[in-house]
């Protein structure tokens, strides 16, 4: 080998060495930042996962809950419409029976009334026949003296007879 050789072979091993270093730093400082930016983007995406997650649970929880309370409100709903129409069904029958009271009541009323009317008008008829039968029967004031007795004691027989 010549002397100009090893020079050369030399010159490349310094400056292979002189540029190694900065180069190493440069490179190895640039691979370091990639990659604690990609750890920086795994912690997030790790974060943003469990953070995901305990939503998801969350929703997951808060459905459970409103179906529980959906069913609730739901049964509730059914008892309250089944005591509605026990208590319409009951209400009913109170009204069916308290109009079928009053028909009877005034059914009686009507009765007495004309029970009362009839024996009024009997009474009347009466009085007329009575009447004329004394006038045409017995002479002069002794059928007007009769007649005049049993009107007076006339009201105190009717009340007994009610």
């Amino acid at each position: 080998m010549s002397s100009a050789e090893l020079w050369v072979i030399a010159a490349t091993i310094i400056f292979a060495a002189l540029i190694w270093r900065p180069a190493k730093k440069a490179l190895g400082s640039g691979l370091e930042t990639r990659r604690n930016q990609i750890m920086h983007d795994l912690n997030e995406a790790n974060r943003l996962r469990a953070e995901a997650e305990a939503l998801l649970a969350d929703a997951r929880q808060r459905q459970e809950s409103a179906t529980r309370n959906a069913a609730d409100i739901v049964a509730f709903a059914k008892a309250e419409v089944a005591r509605m129409h026990v208590r319409a069904e009951g209400d009913m029958k109170q009204s069916i029976a308290r109009r079928e009271r009053q028909a009877t009541d005034r059914i009686a009323q009507a009765e007495t009334s004309a029970l009362t009317e009839i024996r009024s008008r009997a009474v009347d008829l009466a009085l007329e026949t009575s009447a004329q039968l004394l006038s045409e029967k017995l002479p002069g004031d002794k059928g007007n003296q009769i007649l005049d007795d049993v009107i007076a004691t006339l009201p105190a027989k009717l009340a007994n007879a009610r």
